[in-house]
Formats: structure tokens, sequence, C-alpha cells
């Protein structure tokens, strides 16, 4: 059954366009994982600190192994961002 995984970020005000760009970079990782159906990267209008990472898998077990597999470079990355 197809899933869809949904994490919400939230980035200073003064690191708004790192937290884009950073999310939009994740895309062609995350879609070249296999059972990867596609994802988004949504940035408020409202509020542009918050931003919704949109990801369709074929399965949990999909995501959870591609979880398995992410680069430790982008977990370092990511508290860079914050």
């Amino acid at each position: 059954m197809a899933v869809k995984h949904i994490t919400e970020f939230r980035a200073s005000p003064e690191n708004t366009q790192k937290m884009a760009e950073f999310l939009t970079s994740l895309i062609p990782y995350i879609t070249s994982c296999e059972g990867n159906l596609g994802c988004d990267v949504m940035q408020s209008e409202i509020d542009p600190c918050h931003f919704l990472v949109v990801e369709h898998w074929e399965s949990e077990t999909a995501h959870e192994q591609s979880l398995k597999q992410l680069p430790p470079d982008i977990l370092v990355r990511i508290q860079n961002v914050k």
C-alpha cells in the first residue's frame, strides 16, 4: 500500500533561504531511492519559515530503507541550516 511521509521544518528568519535550498537539494536523493514515487518541498506563503517535505512511497518499508541509507553528511547539513 502506498504511503505518504510528511516532515515539517521550521527555519529561523535569517536562514529561510538556506533551508529552502537545502530541502530542495534533497529531492534528487529522495527520488532516486527504490520505492519512491515522488517528493515535494513546500514553503508557506503566510509564514516563509515553515516548510513541509511530502514524500510518496510504495510502502512504509521502502521509506524506512531509504532512511537507513541516508548519507551521514545530510544529517550534519540539516544541523547547520536551522
